[in-house]
């Protein structure tokens, strides 16, 4: 769905997949170049979605979970079965990145702050135990640096080069949500009281005191004052809510599943329905501006052009589902089941198919640290990178 009027109304865009295999994630890097994935396919716009291309993917059987570009020409894609991708040239080529940290990872995010320095989070498909990776190198070499002990991580953010926050799910019933604070780099975290709260989808700040976090029951959590004390307020509509988009410290979207777009015009401390209820499961979401903007989801993909309120399906990338997005600026990219990424750099208005390693296993997270160095992470140890934007 695209939205070029803060979320008012909504417009499908159609991709040409299989309908039955879900989206997952979006990224734009600016108002016109984007990429869209899911069950192993990527899409690239660079006419703010109104056309997409097929990007080449490697050889991979694995869901994206995550894509990340730090410019146009570099991100990272990431999710199960140990995948991590990475392109340098905005997506038309992505190699595998390998790394030795056990077996059947899946990997939820990957977020980097220069072209040298990233973290990529996830956990094993078959426990609860928790991975969080970090390289100096671009990629090349990766360190353990997990909080112990810890479960499934699903969700990493970075204010600056030395504060970060990492979320993830409880080990077993009863067992809190997993938060973690650094600040110095990832070198050591401290954890965070969480109560009972059983997991966290995704965690975002805007700034050392603003912070949001999502969780598996309605709730959103907000912090004013850098995450000593959070409170939180339920939605109505989304429930499950997977996906945070700002696009300033006042204004944010979320999504979830039951086909419910929600918005905050204050900070988080309210929220309400926007645009038309959606037959499907949203995963992620991302704006360009203020009017513009993607949600997509499991064999859903829509855009947006006032703000929210009208969604209209996109045909660009297909049905497939685009479960990683990654949205910076004018550009994005979004990466499906079938391992396809697409890459937008024009925010959406035209996209191309970009060419990343075939996995094994499904990618988590994506990032990209400038246009052209980027990361993919995923299950069973999966980490990929690019040089070339994803080329």
């Amino acid at each position: 769905m695209y939205t070029n009027d803060a979320g008012a109304t909504w417009d499908t865009q159609i991709s040409g997949q299989d309908e039955d295999a879900p989206y997952t994630s979006i990224f734009f890097i600016d108002d016109h170049e984007g990429w869209a994935a899911g069950w192993k396919c990527i899409f690239h716009t660079t006419d703010k979605g109104n056309t997409w291309e097929s990007q080449q993917m490697p050889d991979i059987y694995a869901i994206l979970e995550d894509v990340f570009f730090i410019n146009h020409s570099i991100g990272w894609a990431v999710g199960e079965r140990n995948t991590i991708l990475k392109t340098t040239d905005g997506g038309e080529s992505w190699n595998i990145m390998q790394y030795s940290f056990g077996s059947d990872m899946r990997f939820y995010s990957v977020r980097f702050y220069n072209e040298l320095t990233g973290f990529v989070v996830g956990g094993r498909s078959y426990d609860s135990y928790g991975i969080l990776l970090k390289t100096n190198d671009g990629g090349e070499t990766w360190v353990d640096v997990s909080p112990q002990p810890s479960y499934a991580l699903t969700s990493v953010t970075f204010i600056d080069t030395l504060t970060g926050w990492i979320c993830g799910q409880g080990g077993t019933a009863g067992q809190p949500a997993e938060l973690y604070k650094t600040t110095d780099g990832g070198q050591t975290w401290i954890k965070k009281q969480t109560e009972n709260y059983t997991r966290f989808n995704d965690i975002h700040f805007v700034d050392q005191d603003t912070g949001m976090i999502l969780d598996a029951n309605n709730r959103v959590f907000t912090t004013l004052n850098g995450g000593i004390s959070w409170d939180y307020t339920y939605t109505s509509g989304a429930w499950d809510l997977k996906s945070l988009s700002f696009w300033d410290n006042n204004s944010c979207y979320s999504v979830g599943y039951n086909g419910r777009i929600v918005k905050s015009s204050d900070g988080g401390l309210t929220w309400g329905n926007v645009g038309q209820s959606i037959d499907g499961n949203f995963t992620s979401v991302g704006f360009f501006n203020s009017d513009n903007g993607f949600a997509t989801g499991y064999s859903i993909l829509y855009r947006t052009e006032n703000g929210g309120h009208s969604w209209t399906f996109d045909t660009i990338l297909g049905s497939t589902e685009y479960y990683l997005t990654y949205f910076s600026g004018q550009r994005a990219y979004m990466l499906n089941r079938d391992f396809k990424m697409a890459k937008t750099s024009n925010a959406g208005e035209i996209w191309v198919l970009l060419d990343i390693p075939l996995s094994t296993s499904y990618y988590n997270d994506l990032q990209f640290v400038n246009e052209n160095s980027g990361y993919l992470c995923g299950n069973d140890g999966v980490l990929k990178k690019t040089s070339d934007g994803g080329i």
